[in-house]
């Protein structure tokens, strides 16, 4: 099962999405499984990174998570990266559900380590393929995946530099391809779970 959930700052996305991939761990009678919090975020990004990272920790500490991280700043290194470490800690595993925290994160990874190419592809899906393609492989991998992303229109991003404006439109796609894949799609507000898509099987 493939699920999105999307709110804005501190909608309570985090927590929602949280559940859910435990809730899809718990169901699972298998013996051998793995519950797997892909982490996302540069901790080297500055500004509040590093509170953040803590207050995430510290929302999934006792509740079996494996974490997978990459420290690699390259864009396709990256993303080659987490699929890699990914692959390896579910590899034993007869189900596994992941949590990606979160696709806004991993856009700013890939788009902002290549601004080069950020110039000149701001209008076009150069990096959506990138990251969309990253996203398939890892939802084919695992049993069941939770993707958390950023209601972009609710932010007051100021479109600076080409580079942030690819950002902007590179995470809107990608927020409309995820949608188009997933069995589930929530979008919080104010904590409460709002349903819009919910494929029945």
């Amino acid at each position: 099962m493939k699920i999105l959930v999307y709110g804005g700052s501190a909608s309570g996305k985090s927590i929602f999405a949280e559940e859910k991939a435990v809730s899809l761990f718990g169901k699972s009678s298998s013996e051998k499984k793995s519950l797997v919090y892909l982490a996302t975020m540069d901790r080297n990004s500055g500004g509040d990174s590093a509170e953040r990272i803590m207050r995430h920790r510290k929302m999934r500490q006792g509740k079996g998570f494996s974490t997978v991280e990459s420290s690699v700043s390259d864009g396709d290194a990256f993303l080659s990266d987490l699929l890699e470490k990914l692959s390896e800690t579910i590899e034993n595993s007869a189900y596994s559900s992941v949590l990606v925290e979160d696709v806004g994160n991993l856009v700013a990874r890939v788009v902002f380590s290549d601004f080069a190419n950020a110039k000149i592809h701001s209008g076009d899906s150069f990096f959506s393929d990138k990251i969309f393609s990253f996203a398939e492989k890892a939802s084919s991998i695992c049993s069941d995946i939770v993707f958390v992303s950023n209601d972009i229109f609710l932010e007051k991003i100021v479109l600076a530099d080409i580079g942030m404006l690819c950002y902007f439109k590179t995470l809107s796609s990608i927020n409309k391809r995820l949608s188009s894949i997933s069995d589930e799609v929530f979008r919080v507000v104010a904590g409460i779970p709002i349903e819009l898509k919910k494929v029945e099987n």
